[in-house]
Formats: C-alpha cells, sequence, structure tokens
C-alpha cells in the first residue's frame, strides 16, 4: 500500500508539468508548415487507430483465452490468409503515410529562398 501512495503522489506532482506540456508540434505560418503540421496530426492519427484496435485484440485475447474459464491451447502451423493479411496491412499503411509524405517533402524542396522573402 506504501508502494501504491507513493506512486499517487508522484503522479500528483507531474500533473501541473503534463498541463503545461506542449503535446504536438506547433502550426507553422508558411504553407508548407502548415501541410507539414497537417501529415503530422494525420500520422498520429493513424498510429492511435493501430494502437487502439491492437490493443482491443490483446485485451480481447487475454480475456477470451485465459485460464480460468478453461481454455487450452490450439496447435495449427500454417494460415496462409493471415500471413498474407498481416503482410498487406502494413504496405497498405505505409504507403498511406508515404504518398503525402513524399508529395511534402518535394514542396519543401522545391520552396526557394524567393518565396521565404
Amino acid at each position: 500500500m506504501v508502494g501504491l501512495s507513493r506512486s499517487m503522489g508522484l503522479a500528483a506532482l507531474c500533473v501541473p508539468a503534463l498541463a503545461t506540456a506542449q503535446i504536438t508540434m506547433p502550426k507553422g505560418v508558411t504553407p508548407v508548415s502548415l501541410n507539414l503540421y497537417d501529415l503530422h496530426i494525420m500520422v498520429i492519427w493513424i498510429v492511435i487507430g493501430i494502437m487502439a484496435v491492437v490493443y482491443g485484440v490483446i485485451i480481447y485475447s487475454v480475456i477470451r483465452h485465459r485460464k480460468s474459464k478453461g481454455a487450452m491451447a490450439s496447435t495449427f502451423r500454417q494460415n496462409m490468409f493471415l500471413e498474407i493479411f498481416w503482410t498487406v496491412i502494413p504496405l497498405i499503411i505505409i504507403t498511406v503515410i508515404a504518398a503525402p509524405s513524399i508529395r511534402i517533402l518535394i514542396e519543401m524542396h522545391n520552396y526557394g529562398a524567393a518565396m521565404l522573402r
């Protein structure tokens, strides 16, 4: 119980620091920096979505297949559909992130010194 009260006290000390912390990057003033900010927010939402799905599957699996419920481990060798599925899904996610990233990178490269004046 002492460990719990110490960790709660430490968490209470961190609250003011978290309240003043900047969670994300600031918005820019140039069109390129605004596009970069939008890309940043899009990637953050993709990561949050992936995290929600993964944690949901983990929690479901732990609850559904717990030993106290009498679940027995099954033996299986291969599942071609599952192997293709978890290879194609990351490829799609990387493509969704890479396409706007490359566009913004090219835009940043072409943003000349004359446009900054």
